[in-house]
């Protein structure tokens, strides 16, 4: 019997920050290694001399000071022997035990979690229906927070009735803010589950509508958008010149002039004459009534309902800082609610922590080095990355509560997916790479880097409208529609582009509604509602960005996707229209159209790759995928993965 081949002990030792480990041929270290996130790993190649007098070469990864106790516990889990070269035993448990520690805290917290959300105490028969179980323990958990909370279920269990009930048990009122085309979806199911009324900003119903607006006075739940808010609450700015003046018998004397008004910035001084000399700031908010005499006065409100936060992750939009302003420090109970509350990085879950809680998340900088892997570049601060999602979730876990389909909808169909590949044929393939020559011929124009990306993103529009001309052409000519239509069944189709969309519609227009960012409000409404209730219509014609949000598609078991959005927390809540609490289908089939050889493939690795991070923190765990790292912007990535393609 052949002896077994001892395995050389992994070489550590502790460099300033990070750690070095050399090992020989090892593939599951390596491959393990590889699941970390490229921010916290790089690897290089020594030639090093051998026993035997001659040299080799020694591969050396260098890790993060955040994942060294991964790490390790890694190596001691799958008994792979190691010696630290400049580390004390005790310092080096201590890192093991530091990992275990963190885990455990996970651990404690989701089960604690779980033994408090008992409401058998309570009573819910105010409600019109009743909401589910899951969705009481989420009104129990806001209870126990005191109506501070972040509500992250996945899409699809129903997000929206826990806090209309919590408020409609309190008699609070509430104001809603949340994107434009779900506030009717919100006004219908305060309607439609509680016996109070709502009121929408800026909405007129039209006179064939059935629906009704009801005043502001009589309601107890207030609705508006991110964009209307902006309406109601302005930035108001101080601007303070500092340009040079000459003052006889003073000399060069600053100028000094202060302007207060609505403008984010002055070019000229009208004093001194200078231009670009005003420094400005933000000094206070202006509350404007409409048309109509309708205003937002934050002192009405009981509780703030934001819906889709993530819409707040950038603290430099106008209606980000309004929103924080005006209701941050004046509306007690505060309640967040997004199924995919990060959008790929930790950083954009911080500005509605800071909103939620300002005292424990007051500054940004600490969370972006502690959560973000944050570095200094030569242009500032990049927090792009991931570090201590562990003790993140930790943190976060006693206001933050999320559960997964598969925990609380048993119910639910299982989703299905399927990828379609489709070939160009030849005259397609010239097309498509005449398209990408001119892609790759603006790499070698002069001009600044902002204007080659903005040059590189529409080479890649119009890259990726040809790859979904030809999956359209597909469908169309496969007959697909007409099998669902023969069948009885209905069909949601989901497009990036406008102008797919558009002409699936004209395709099938007597079996067909469409739904896009350019209709109105109860145009989009009435859409879905004839999808939904219309026995003659089979098809949805939609957009992943339009309808991939707020709107319920339940009565069709299968989605396909002619196109990617730039998240892969978009692409889910697209196919979540079709797979929610009220789904009454044995299965839900998720089919995405993919041409090979294009730029499609490289989208779809790298929503792949970005998924990984999403799931890491609002899961406490991660998940496996073809790809598990993310180190910048899938647009940023995709452009570079062009230059060499």
């Amino acid at each position: 019997m052949a002896k077994k081949k001892e395995i050389v002990p992994v070489k550590l030792r502790k460099l300033r920050t990070n750690y070095e480990l050399r090992f020989d041929y090892l593939p599951i270290l390596t491959t393990y290694i590889k699941t970390l996130p490229k921010e916290h790993r790089s690897v290089r190649i020594d030639n090093v001399l051998d026993v035997n007098g001659g040299t080799r070469d020694e591969w050396v990864r260098i890790i993060r000071e955040v994942q060294i106790g991964n790490v390790i516990s890694f190596m001691v889990d799958n008994s792979i022997p190691f010696v630290f070269e400049n580390l004390l035993p005790e310092e080096l448990n201590g890192l093991r035990l530091e990992y275990l520690e963190r885990q455990k805290r996970v651990a404690e917290a989701l089960k604690a979690k779980e033994d408090t959300l008992v409401f058998d105490d309570m009573d819910f028969s105010f409600m019109k229906i009743q909401p589910y179980d899951y969705q009481k323990q989420a009104v129990k958990f806001f209870e126990i927070n005191q109506g501070k909370a972040i509500l992250g279920d996945q899409p699809g269990v129903g997000k929206t009735l826990p806090p209309i009930t919590y408020a409609a048990k309190h008699k609070l009122k509430t104001l809603v803010i949340c994107p434009a085309s779900l506030k009717l979806n919100w006004r219908k199911e305060v309607i439609n589950f509680s016996n109070e009324k709502a009121h929408v900003f800026k909405y007129t119903p039209s006179k064939r509508s059935k629906n009704k607006n009801y005043s502001k006075e009589e309601s107890l739940f207030h609705i508006i958008n991110y964009e209307s808010i902006q309406s109601y609450i302005k930035l108001e700015y101080k601007h303070k010149c500092n340009g040079n003046v000459i003052v006889p018998g003073k000399g060069m004397q600053k100028c000094g002039t202060e302007i207060t008004d609505l403008n984010k910035k002055h070019k000229k001084c009208e004093m001194c004459k200078n231009t670009n000399s005003f420094k400005s700031r933000i000094s206070g908010l202006v509350y404007i009534e409409d048309k109509d005499g309708s205003f937002i006065d934050p002192e009405d409100y009981d509780m703030i309902v934001i819906d889709e936060f993530h819409r707040i992750k950038s603290v430099k939009t106008d209606w980000t800082q309004i929103i924080k302003k005006a209701f941050r420090d004046t509306v007690d109970k505060r309640i967040l609610i997004s199924g995919t509350a990060i959008k790929s990085r930790p950083m954009e879950f911080f500005s509605g922590l800071n909103f939620m809680d300002p005292e424990m998340w007051n500054s940004s900088h600490d969370f972006g080095l502690r959560y973000c892997a944050a570095y200094e570049t030569n242009f500032g601060w990049d927090y792009s990355g991931a570090s201590n999602l562990e003790e993140l979730f930790t943190r976060i876990s006693p206001y933050f509560l999320r559960r997964l389909k598969k925990d609380v909808l048993s119910q639910l169909p299982d989703k299905t997916y399927t990828e379609i590949e489709i070939e160009l044929t030849p005259t397609e393939r010239k097309e498509y790479e005449k398209l990408l020559k001119e892609m790759k011929k603006v790499i070698g124009e002069g001009g600044s880097e902002e204007e080659k990306e903005q040059s590189y993103l529409e080479k890649i529009h119009k890259l990726k409208q040809f790859t979904g001309n030809v999956k359209l052409n597909r469908l169309i000519s496969d007959g697909i529609v007409s099998d669902i239509s023969s069948n009885g069944d209905k069909l949601v189709v989901m497009s990036d582009y406008q102008i797919l969309a558009e002409t699936l519609y004209k395709e099938y227009k007597d079996l067909a509604v469409i739904h896009t960012g350019s209709m109105n409000q109860e145009e989009k409404q009435s859409s879905v509602e004839k999808f939904q209730e219309d026995k003659n219509i089979c098809l949805f014609s939609g957009m992943i960005g339009a309808s991939g949000v707020g709107i319920t598609l339940t009565e069709a078991s299968k989605l396909i996707f002619l196109g990617f959005a730039w998240t892969p927390g978009d692409m889910l809540q697209a196919e979540d229209r079709i797979h929610r609490a009220t789904t009454t289908h044995d299965n839900i089939q998720i089919i995405t159209y993919i041409c090979i050889d294009t730029i499609d493939e490289l989208i779809r690795d790298l929503l792949n790759q970005k998924e990984n991070v999403v799931s890491k923190v609002l899961d406490g765990k991660i998940i496996k995928k073809d790809i598990t790292s993310s180190d910048s912007s899938i647009i940023k990535q995709l452009i570079n993965n062009l230059k060499s393609y």
